[in-house]
């Protein structure tokens, strides 16, 4: 079921057992979960099935970048550019390109304050099989094994510095086997997944789920010992329309960004919002950042078109599409203190 708070005329509060705040991957991801159950399931989204500038302007804001980020030549694109706030998120114009973290990404590295964390890469395992599904990746290979698959010689590099990973893009070929296919007239790649085009009509048609569109979240109503969040304020874009949803069970899947954004933003605002006993709400933040590195200089062109982000260095794998990239070695990268 879907409703459009912009026309919703009733002044009386929304119940359900579990409400979702946003309805980009994870969101949906998690609705689908709970499509066909007994549970009552409120999906939030703030706005509607298409794109909204005057929405998509409640994610603008400055970023701040250090002299050494100028020197080193790495920038941020404005808060603006890289998320989109309508049904499918930022999925909307995701790239599609999907690749499971690696044990150094949990590692605590010597040269990185507050560095680590306390569970490791096989303990995610399990959960990309069934997310694997949900962005249709017909494959679960990564390794050097796709080489032996895709029936290319592998490029030999010095394995203490250099190594090769495949990124493979979510969504389906037209055509099984025919990287071609995957391009329009223009050959502009039109294959990677939206989840709000893929899944509208399942969570839209669902009889245990309400989709509610332009619906902003305002506040995280808590309980007078702020150890469960009781019920949440919602809001339309114009603020003509406001009203709550209590639930037994609120899930934040609004972003990296804005799920902090929420939290600070609700209970006692001076005591840091609330969840943020520690004070690390609204810190540690990964962006998308953009940076000249280096060139790669290599005698062999051959070789060297294996590699890269362009289309026509695609290969088609099953239904989906792999590319190989070349990234330091967990070695080179502890060696010289680098982020990976």
């Amino acid at each position: 079921m879907v409703i459009d708070f912009d026309k919703f005329d009733s002044d009386d509060d929304l119940n359900c057992n579990l409400c979702i705040i946003g309805a980009g991957a994870a969101g949906i991801t998690l609705a689908k979960e709970f499509n066909n159950t007994k549970i009552n399931v409120i999906l939030v989204e703030s706005g509607g099935v298409e794109y909204d500038h005057q929405i998509q302007k409640l994610y603008d804001g400055e970023t701040y970048v250090t002299e050494g980020s100028i020197r080193r030549k790495i920038y941020f694109n404005s808060l603006m550019a890289w998320r989109l706030r309508f049904f499918g998120g930022t999925t909307n114009h995701w790239g599609g390109k999907c690749q499971p973290f690696r044990d150094i990404d949990f590692e605590k590295r010597s040269w990185i304050s507050n560095s680590g964390w306390p569970i490791n890469a096989s303990d995610l395992e399990k959960y990309y099989r069934r997310a694997e599904k949900v962005i249709q990746l017909s494959s679960s290979l990564y390794s050097d094994e796709l080489w032996h698959h895709l029936n290319i010689a592998p490029i030999e590099f010095d394995k203490d510095k250099i190594e090769l990973w495949f990124g493979h893009r979510s969504g389906f070929l037209k055509e099984a086997g025919n990287p071609d296919s995957w391009r329009d007239d223009t050959g502009i790649g039109i294959g990677a997944l939206k989840f709000g085009k893929e899944y509208r009509n399942e969570l839209f048609d669902s009889k245990n789920i309400k989709v509610l569109l332009h619906a902003n979240a305002v506040d995280l109503i808590t309980n007078n010992d702020i150890n469960h969040v009781n019920s949440l304020k919602i809001s339309n874009l114009s603020r003509v329309r406001e009203s709550k949803i209590i639930a037994d069970t609120f899930v934040l899947c609004a972003g990296g960004f804005e799920n902090p954004r929420i939290l600070l933003n609700s209970g006692n605002r001076d005591n840091g919002g609330i969840a943020n006993n520690n004070g690390l709400v609204g810190k540690y933040y990964l962006g998308h950042p953009n940076a000249e590195l280096g060139t790669l200089v290599t005698r062999d062109q051959e070789q060297a078109d294996k590699l890269g982000h362009d289309f026509s260095m695609h290969k088609a794998l099953e239904k989906n599409l792999v590319d190989p990239h070349l990234r330091f070695s967990n070695t080179c990268l502890n060696n010289n203190k680098m982020l990976n």
